[in-house]
């Protein structure tokens, strides 16, 4: 595949019968910003050229005709020139008018679009039936969580490549190309996750707590608890254990750190909330527990 960069079609280019042999095209320059900031392409007199082929694939960005659909049928138009729907059902502020992809969402993916033609099938059949059109549909979305990370101190480790077989052997076989990692390389890798936790609402979470403890259809609510005392537990910045050598932590896989013990006591930890060593899974006879450190 070649990619011919600041060039614009202007002609098709036609045999005899009317069968499609080439696409003239012209070369650009950037000339001055336009209103957007952006350089202005214009075409070079001259430049003209022809690229021979006999299928052309017109891809090029379209925008719906809001103002037409909203005379029509009245329906609401956003500022950016898209359609106004409810973002669960995409029902419009006409009863039983339903819309989705690119004219609600604007450019977007394709399966975006085909999310939105599910959703409003779901609607639709509801709709039709006499159904509550949003009942038990909380969960659909929309999302606007921005998920980020923070690399403070971590320093960035290069992916691990996949090893390969090089490419004269693959010629004489039908093995697979790709051999895998070692048991080294996969640990390697494996180390570079910062486990960051993002979560991508598969809910696979809730099928795996044997605890039963994860409820997505929960809401926010406000209870009144009396007690006796409280405590407090303010937010506080994580120590850099391994800054202590003295400790062992980094250097011996059972010194862990508070957080770290929490996690293995959680019923979704590395080991179901069950206390074992880091070291060798084993149940410890003793624990030592250091406090203050860093304080």
């Amino acid at each position: 595949m070649k990619l011919v960069a600041l060039a614009a079609p202007s002609v098709f280019q036609a045999a005899t019968g009317g069968r499609l042999e080439g696409l003239e095209c012209v070369r650009m320059r950037l000339g001055a910003p336009d209103a957007s900031g952006r350089p202005a392409p214009q075409p070079i007199p001259g430049s003209e050229f022809v690229l021979r082929c006999d299928t052309v694939i017109v891809s090029i960005g379209q925008t719906p005709d809001v103002a037409t659909l909203g005379e029509r049928l009245g329906l609401d138009a956003t500022k950016s020139g898209t359609l106004s729907a409810d973002p669960v059902t995409l029902e419009t502020a006409v009863p039983g008018v339903f819309v989705g992809g690119d004219c609600v969402t604007g450019p977007d993916v394709v399966v975006t679009a085909m999310l939105a033609g599910k959703k409003a099938a779901i609607s639709i059949d509801r709709w039709l039936n006499g159904q509550d059109l949003r009942a038990g549909r909380e969960l659909e979305g929309p999302y606007h969580t921005q998920y980020v990370v923070d690399t403070a101190g971590w320093q960035t480790q290069r992916q691990v490549p996949v090893p390969a077989r090089e490419p004269v052997w693959r010629a004489r076989s039908f093995d697979e190309v790709d051999i895998g990692y070692t048991e080294e390389q996969a640990v390697a890798e494996a180390r570079r996750c910062l486990s960051c936790g993002l979560c991508s609402d598969c809910h696979m979470c809730a099928e795996a707590c044997e605890a039963g403890a994860i409820d997505f259809g929960m809401r926010e609510e406000y209870r009144e608890v009396k007690v006796g005392a409280v405590v407090l537990a303010p937010g506080f910045e994580p120590f850099q254990a391994a800054a202590l050598p003295r400790y062992g932590y980094g250097r011996s896989p059972n010194v862990i750190t508070a957080l770290e013990f929490e996690r293995i006591l959680s019923a979704s930890g590395p080991y179901s909330g069950h206390v074992q060593r880091p070291g060798d899974h084993r149940e410890p006879k003793r624990i030592a527990f250091i406090q203050c450190v860093g304080s």
